[in-house]
């Protein structure tokens, strides 16, 4: 799998060795001595990437590292004093693999392998994600509303009667997001709203009681 791995240890040894290692497997490696480090360096690389990085740090910790970068970049976190608790804690907090020092060659590559393989298709949900997210940014709050109506499966009849608007309005409505969105079926729209986390709460009471929709974009951050 290509891609880019990038080591945080601030042992130079540990770094120069593992950068040697990943080169001999055929890895496009970066090494830094802090996680601050990493981070402005992330900015700059393109496609699929992973980091590697020693949990206790100098400055930012690994821990803190792991919650700071983008949901995209799957991390490994390496230690030479693994627990149990540790261990859980890690993997709560969202790594894909906790690997204890001194590191088995084997495992690490395998490890490596695995979290581009990931960062490859988190990196493409992310795009498309990103994509769907701007055009909804084109959607007035009455659209998003009659999306997060309509996607629950509420015929027109029934959304123009809980926003007291009539059924035709609720047609335009539809139409301009369609377009808006640059779909062409009420199915493809369902998988929008899914995808957006977009969710509709019915009104408390009251017939005509407007609507409200939830839209929780979850940032590909």
């Amino acid at each position: 799998m290509t891609g880019t791995v990038i080591v945080v240890d601030d042992d130079e040894s540990i770094r120069k060795a593992l950068g040697r290692l990943l080169l001999a497997k055929g890895f496009a490696s970066r090494a830094f001595g802090s996680a601050e480090e990493c981070q402005v360096a992330l900015e700059d690389i393109r496609g699929p990437a992973c980091v590697v990085a020693e949990l206790i740090l100098p400055g930012i910790s690994g821990h803190d590292l792991l919650k700071r970068l983008p949901p995209h970049v799957p991390f490994i976190m390496l230690t030479g004093c693994a627990d149990v608790k540790q261990t859980v804690e890690t993997m709560m907090a969202g790594a894909v693999d906790l690997l204890e020092k001194p590191l088995a060659e084997d495992r690490l590559i395998t490890a490596v392998n695995r979290a581009l393989e990931l960062a490859a298709q988190r990196g493409k949900e992310w795009t498309i994600k990103a994509a769907l997210d701007a055009k909804v940014q084109r959607l007035t709050n009455r659209e998003r509303e009659v999306m997060a109506m309509v996607t629950t499966g509420l015929r027109n009849k029934e959304v123009a009667n809980f926003l007291g608007i009539v059924e035709k309005t609720v047609k335009v409505h539809r139409a301009h997001i369609m377009d808006k969105l640059e779909i062409d079926s009420l199915a493809e729209l369902v998988r929008c709203a899914d995808k957006l986390g977009m969710t509709y709460i019915p009104p408390a009471t009251g017939r005509n009681a407007s609507a409200r929709s939830i839209l929780e974009a979850g940032s590909l951050n």
